[in-house]
């Protein structure tokens, strides 16, 4: 709280002036009583007063171009945000549900009224309409390999990343096949040296791809995987670690749970994930 009180100086200015507005009134009711010189002396009190609290006014005035500029700024932001339009990208992705596989979606907004500075989201939709940030989703696997100590044990490469430090790599590939709830599998994968190579040397160009900036690993997107007789599953959403798949006799897998069921079979190249449950 001010000195002045709670309206701060202004309560003083008006101090000054109600004691102003007294002494004239005393001053005609006794007859000029009061001497002129105290009245001036009162007056300029007041003035000086009035003076303060106009240089206030100026600050504050200042002050408060300055927040609506800026609640300007933010609120383009968040309209231009809420207003640009979702628009797929690539094919059918992961299984949102039995026979239903989520789209890629993507949407460019302009971030700031004041630059030509653009931002980017992406999600994952289902045909139901149920939505999920695509890179929030890897974020929380990664997450969920750091919580239960997968992660540190990985090698750290060469690359680094501010505030982040060096970035590692996983000993698999990493297919993300479902995102409703979400399922990875990782298959393993030899990268080779790690030291004194590119990371496009190690990792090559991800194309239906996402990541993590903790690690260099891609995180593939869709429904198969290469051909494999040893592979491990996670799932953040479901709170499953590093668990490995159930090897099927005909060369695929199984992924089992209360809430999904997948299965990995031969054809093509690879595996054809299906989603039973």
């Amino acid at each position: 709280m001010s000195r002045y009180g709670p309206s701060g100086r202004n309560s003083k200015t008006l101090g000054t002036c109600s004691l102003v507005h007294d002494a004239e009134q005393g001053a005609r009711a006794n007859d000029g009583t009061c001497h002129g010189s105290c009245l001036r002396t009162l007056r300029a009190n007041s003035r000086r007063g009035s003076s303060l609290t106009f240089g206030q006014m100026k600050m504050l005035s200042r002050l408060l171009s300055l927040i609506v500029v800026a609640c300007l700024w933010t609120g383009c932001s968040v309209a231009s945000r809420s207003l640009a339009e979702w628009k797929p990208i690539g094919g059918p992705g992961p299984w949102a549900a039995p026979n239903q596989r989520a789209v890629l979606e993507t949407r460019d907004y302009h971030v700031s009224v004041m630059a030509d500075a653009q931002g980017h989201d992406e999600r994952w939709r289902a045909p139901d309409g149920r939505t999920v940030d695509a890179w929030k989703a890897c974020e929380r696997l990664v997450d969920l390999l750091a919580r239960t100590g997968e992660l540190q044990r990985w090698p750290e490469t060469q690359a680094h990343v501010y505030k982040v430090g060096a970035l590692r790599l996983g000993p698999y590939r990493i297919y993300l096949v479902s995102v409703f709830p979400d399922v990875a599998i990782l298959v393993p994968h030899d990268y080779g040296p790690l030291t004194n190579r590119s990371n496009a040397d190690l990792v090559g160009w991800g194309e239906r791809a996402l990541g993590d900036r903790r690690i260099m690993n891609y995180i593939y997107y869709g429904t198969s995987v290469p051909s494999t007789s040893r592979a491990y599953w996670i799932s953040a959403d479901l709170g499953v670690p590093l668990t490995p798949v159930i090897v099927t006799a005909d060369g695929g897998f199984r992924v089992a749970h209360s809430k999904i069921e997948l299965i990995g079979q031969p054809g093509g190249a690879g595996l054809s994930v299906v989603r039973i449950r």
